[in-house]
């Protein structure tokens, strides 16, 4: 007797191989997804970290001298006095950045990279 088709056990197996590779392929997608959502978020953290930075420099290039510098604390004299004084305090792996007259401008109110955080404070 010639019979065409599969058999109930073959049909089982298919479907297990086809369940066994549907699972890996989708744990791979995944394991992609968070990879990729990783790297554009560490991309994005170094951007702003370059922009904080950068408008730390500015500031700090701006001060017409230092007020005090002790422990963890530098305050600097500004030499637009509606800034004065600018204040950095480093507070375990935070660097918060405050005083007069200081704007964000733009930048988001925190900014880790890494191990360091950087906090606009105003």
């Amino acid at each position: 007797m010639n019979q065409k088709g599969f058999t109930f056990i073959e049909l089982i197996i298919y479907i297990a191989i086809f369940a066994v590779i549907s699972l890996v392929l989708t744990d791979f997608f995944i394991t992609l997804a968070k990879v990729r959502a990783q790297t554009e978020a560490r991309g994005e953290v170094r951007q702003n970290l370059a922009r904080t930075m950068e408008r730390l420099s500015q500031v700090i290039h701006s001060a017409s001298g230092v007020n005090s510098a002790s422990g963890n604390t530098l305050s600097l004299a500004m030499t637009d006095s509606a800034k004065n004084p600018t204040i950095f305090t480093v507070t375990g792996n935070a660097v918060n950045h405050s005083g007069r007259g200081f704007a964000c401008n733009g930048f988001d109110k925190r900014q880790s990279y890494h191990r360091q955080t950087f906090f606009c404070l105003n």
